[in-house]
């Protein structure tokens, strides 16, 4: 009984044992051997305690030491180690105060390392000159592929010396630079490095100041690309010059996967533009725009590019932003046809006010223009159906009453309407004439404002197309550091002047901003391809009713 028992105790423990390490090779040992050796040599030449914690780990493939304020000689006597282990393939020094004045040897040592494949340095005080010794590292390395520098404490200037490193590395596939003071420069070199650059996959720029030009040449670098797969540069600047530009990459990259513009300053009018985009990409897969000022309409016509391009969209992330029901319809019908999910912050009853698109109510004249349309009638034939007596002109409640009679879709208040407009010129009964000049003023109304619309999308066009080619060049000149640890070239900027047109109406002023309420009006004002032509008068007499029938029948 007592050899059953303890039989069965030993399986259990077995069971809920963890699972041994592998065993070690020969060359392992003398790897191991080797580390721990040359660091202990070290510490013993600098007279201090080696630590039990790095002679651990030595014998292991990570090196780990988190939060525990390594100084200069511990550095060094860690550096004398990797120079010839060759087991170690991961290290994170993460918040340990490092500065560059005490990372030369270990830097040196990493680069003379091509086993360690994944390495950490975030939240430590490497600066300026700290990222000259990472760009130099990041140049010569021939086995890194994970290098994780958030926090590092660079600035706009070290946008340039990054960019050195990373044109010229073939291996990174993920670089972590968030959480630093990048602004528009770094934006502009990181964005000419990443079109150079054909090994990276995963990029995290977040928590940056990245805006303006720097967001604009960093998608356009994007643009060309052909390897970055995830994108994450949430909680920038980029605004509406970084929508244009997303956009246009949307349109062209056939790799990025994964895009977080998180807090970025995107409105609903640069949600238009994104949305132009979204429907000519399938590569995009997951979207996070949440915590915009997006709004419920913005939110709908982000769905609505989802559903009607070629997008293969799987996630929609509007984290902070309320929609409506129609929006979560429209979500669970795509949801419906294939994989599609979403967060939201919330339905609310109705839209929002800022950035609601109010459908404009039909003018009354245009339903009249409609009616005789689609009943295949012409304006003397309606004007002869009312004027039962023929008497040429019409009382203002007999118009009225025969409009209502013919079953013209007007309420009464529309009636008065189109009354008000035909005795504009003058009280007096309704005519013929003025019922074929309110016709015309209709007609040549809404074509004046066909033309304003042509107008600004033009003006839109032009307004991207500067945006996209309003970038700043790379720099020239001398690429390397003073004694002081500053860069010999000097910073210029050449801003892109977006001034909202798209929020401006004045921007559009190209007609005569007051719009004309009569025909005499509306041809003195100067407006191309707008003004009825007037052809050369023919010899001999026509009747009246003839020559105005045929001016109206041209404008339909």
């Amino acid at each position: 009984m007592e050899d059953d028992s303890s039989v069965d105790n030993d399986g259990d423990n077995d069971s809920f044992a963890p699972t041994p390490p592998p065993p070690l090779t020969d060359r392992d040992r003398h790897n191991k051997h080797l580390g721990r050796t040359a660091y202990t040599r070290y510490c013993k030449k600098c007279g201090i305690d080696p630590s039990k914690r790095v002679l651990a780990m030595l014998g292991t493939n990570e090196l780990v030491l988190v939060h525990r304020g390594i100084d200069k000689l511990q550095l060094e006597a860690i550096a004398a180690a990797l120079k010839v282990n060759e087991q170690i393939t991961c290290v994170n020094f993460s918040n340990n105060g490092l500065r560059p004045q005490n990372m030369e040897k270990f830097i040196q040592a990493m680069t003379d390392n091509e086993f360690v494949a994944e390495l950490n340095l975030s939240q430590n005080y490497l600066s300026h000159f700290g990222a000259a010794l990472v760009s130099n590292m990041i140049k010569n390395h021939k086995g890194l592929t994970v290098l994780k520098l958030s926090n590092c404490q660079f600035e706009d200037r070290d946008g340039l010396i990054l960019r050195l490193g990373l044109e010229e590395n073939d291996r990174i596939v993920e670089l972590d630079l968030s959480k630093n003071t990048l602004e528009e420069d770094a934006g502009v070199q990181i964005g000419f490095a990443l079109g150079a650059n054909t090994s990276l996959r995963v990029l995290n720029l977040s928590w940056n100041n990245i805006r303006g030009t720097g967001g604009v040449a960093l998608f356009k670098g994007i643009k060309r690309n052909c390897g970055l797969s995830t994108l994450d540069i949430s909680w920038n600047g980029l605004g509406y010059e970084g929508a244009v530009a997303i956009s246009d990459c949307l349109q062209h990259n056939n790799t990025l996967e994964v895009l977080d513009v998180t807090s970025n300053r995107i409105n609903w009018h640069a949600i238009e533009v994104i949305a132009k985009g979204l429907r000519r990409n399938s590569s995009l897969k997951v979207l996070k725009i949440g915590h915009n000022p997006v709004t419920t309409t913005g939110a709908l016509t982000l769905l609505q590019a989802v559903k009607d391009g070629i997008s293969q969209l799987e996630h929609l992330d509007l984290a902070g932003v309320q929609v409506i029901k129609p929006f979560e319809y429209m979500a669970n019908y795509i949801g419906e046809r294939r994989r599609f999910t979403y967060d939201h912050d919330g339905v609310v009853p109705s839209h929002d006010v800022v950035g609601q698109k109010l459908e404009r109510a039909m003018d009354p004249m245009r339903k009249v223009m409609n009616f005789l349309q689609e009943s295949q009638i012409r304006p003397l034939e309606l004007f002869r159906d009312f004027d039962k007596q023929q008497s040429g002109a019409l009382m203002n409640m007999m118009f009225v009453e025969r409009m209502r009679k013919a079953g013209l879709p007007l309420t009464e208040y529309e009636m008065n309407v189109i009354l008000q407009q035909l005795l504009d010129d003058g009280p007096g009964a309704v005519e013929y004439k003025k019922l074929v000049r309110g016709i015309q003023h209709q007609t040549l109304l809404e074509r004046r404002e066909k033309y304003i619309e042509l107008q600004k999308e033009e003006e839109l066009k032009k307004l991207h197309k500067k945006i996209l080619t309003g970038d700043k060049q790379p720099q020239q000149g001398s690429k390397t550091l003073t004694a002081e640890g500053k860069l010999s070239t000097s910073m210029t900027r050449t801003p892109t002047d977006t001034r909202s047109l798209v929020h401006q109406s004045s921007s559009f002023e190209i007609l005569p901003p007051i719009i004309p309420k009569t025909m005499a009006e509306l041809e003195m004002a100067d407006v191309p391809f707008l003004k009825t032509s007037k052809k050369k008068k023919k010899k001999g007499k026509k009747k009246k009713g003839r020559k105005s029938h045929s001016a109206v029948s041209k404008l339909f």
